[in-house]
Parts: C-alpha cells; sequence; structure tokens
C-alpha cells in the first residue's frame, strides 16, 4: 500500500457497502460532521454468502429473533411488508438519489470484477461500511491508499465470525478492532483497539448492537490514525486457532441463558 499523505486529499473518502441502506446514509452523514468528505460510494458486486455465514444467520436469527421487544418486533413487521411490495427499496433509493446530491457523492456500481469506468473512485483512503466475503488481493490493490474495515473483536486475538461472543465467552474485553485490509481473514495491520465504554453484559443482542454502534463511531478517529501513519501493530502475529469459526447453536444458547 503506498504511504498515506496527510496533506494530499486527506478529507476525501470512499465508502464500500453492499447496498444503498439508512445505516449508510447516517453512516455518511457521520464522516461529514467529523470533517471528511465521502466523494464515492461504491456497491460492490452481488456474491453467494459462504455456508458458514449462512449458518451464523440461521443460529442468531433462532436464538436472538425472539428477544426482539414488542415495539421493535411490530417495526420489523412493518419493514418486511413493505420490502415484500418493493416501497422498502424505492424510498430507499429515493432517498439514497437525494443524499448523494446534497452531500456530493457518486455512487458506482461495480462490475463482477471489480471495475469501474471512474478509476479516481479508488484513489482515496476507503471504508468498509458492508461488504461479504474475502477479497483477493488484484482487488485490495486497487485501492491506492487502502482498506479500513472494523472488526467487532480484538485483533489479532478473536478473527472470523463470532469473533465478538467467543471473547464475551473468554471474559475478555468486549470493544472493536480498525484494521486494513489484506487478503487473510482479519489479518490485516492493527490500526487501534477501541473497548465499549461499558463492559457490562445486558443481554446479549443488546451487547451485539452496542458493538455495531461502537464500529461505526470508531471509523473516523481510525481514519485520522491511519493518515498520520499511527499503527497499533504493524505484523500482528496470526494462529490458526484465534478463528473459532461459526459458535455452535449450544454454546450460544448457554450464553443467551446465562445473561437472562
Amino acid at each position: 500500500m503506498a504511504k498515506l499523505d496527510q496533506n494530499s486529499c486527506s478529507t476525501k473518502v470512499t465508502v464500500i457497502c453492499q447496498q444503498i441502506d439508512l445505516g449508510l446514509l447516517s453512516f455518511i452523514s457521520s464522516l461529514k460532521r467529523n470533517e471528511f468528505h465521502v466523494q464515492f460510494v461504491l456497491v460492490a458486486p452481488r456474491s453467494e454468502l459462504h455456508p458458514k455465514r449462512l449458518k451464523q444467520i440461521q443460529i442468531r436469527q433462532e436464538l436472538l429473533g425472539s428477544a426482539i421487544k414488542f415495539p421493535q418486533r411490530i417495526r420489523f413487521i412493518i419493514a418486511r411488508a413493505l420490502s415484500l411490495l418493493g416501497v422498502k427499496q424505492i424510498i430507499i433509493y429515493l432517498l439514497g438519489f437525494l443524499d448523494s446530491i446534497c452531500n456530493r457523492y457518486k455512487v458506482i456500481y461495480l462490475n463482477n470484477n471489480w471495475e469501474s469506468n471512474a478509476q479516481n473512485c479508488f484513489n482515496n483512503i476507503t471504508v468498509m461500511y458492508s461488504s461479504e466475503g474475502l477479497l483477493s488481493s488484484e482487488v485490495i490493490a486497487k485501492f491506492k491508499r487502502g482498506i479500513i474495515n472494523i472488526h467487532p473483536a480484538k485483533l489479532p486475538e478473536y478473527r472470523g465470525l463470532d469473533a465478538s461472543i467467543w471473547a464475551l465467552k473468554d471474559g475478555q474485553v468486549a470493544g472493536v478492532s480498525a484494521y486494513l485490509v489484506d487478503k487473510g481473514i482479519d489479518t490485516g495491520k492493527v490500526i487501534k483497539f477501541f473497548p465499549l465504554r461499558s463492559q457490562r453484559i445486558i443481554s446479549l443482542d443488546f451487547h451485539l448492537a452496542a458493538l455495531k454502534k461502537l464500529k461505526y463511531a470508531s471509523y473516523a478517529e481510525a481514519i485520522r490514525l491511519c493518515l498520520r501513519g499511527e499503527i497499533e501493530n504493524q505484523e500482528p502475529s496470526v494462529a490458526k486457532d484465534q478463528n473459532r469459526g461459526v459458535m455452535a447453536k449450544e454454546v450460544m444458547e448457554e450464553i443467551v441463558n446465562h445473561l437472562q
């Protein structure tokens, strides 16, 4: 990755996402409040979910779906109905279009090879709002100033899927790690670990929601540190057993019941 120059386009940012949604629009606004100008939003090509990722989604839905509070459940049902009718996506598309005009950024839908006619969209420092699967070395090399992602656990000790819950099971400090994406699974240079302010766990679903909120709140500081070349761990010591994979339903169920 080319050395980051804080004085060269230091406030211009590119965002990678899987799709346009309301969370993305809120994220772009938060970067703007922190004096970063999102110049491009790159919508990643669609990819099939890995079987392990599908398994993770299924287990979480089975164990945490019932934990949704009554008002939240009503909102979920309404959102689901609108989605089935196609209304939700139309509304989001219109809001995204208006937001791109107001905040002066360009939305680019990349092809399957992660290519675009707007070649300068790869020149900014880039942040990963959402994406599925690993990026190849060829794709990563397109991004001249690197890609920052934030993982919901301490790296490199807890890598991969369900890392935050494995850390909870082991009684480790909860938080998120900003790192530079490479071709491995959460193996890149660690910019900084951001601990969760309150380590008190009310329930697993609230804990995961708090980590998600911290993740998106930490991007601005991660970008600043990266631009200054302040990397907490330049050469993370990666071991196979750090990636524990998807937590078995029985084990996660024990954690959920223990927290109730």
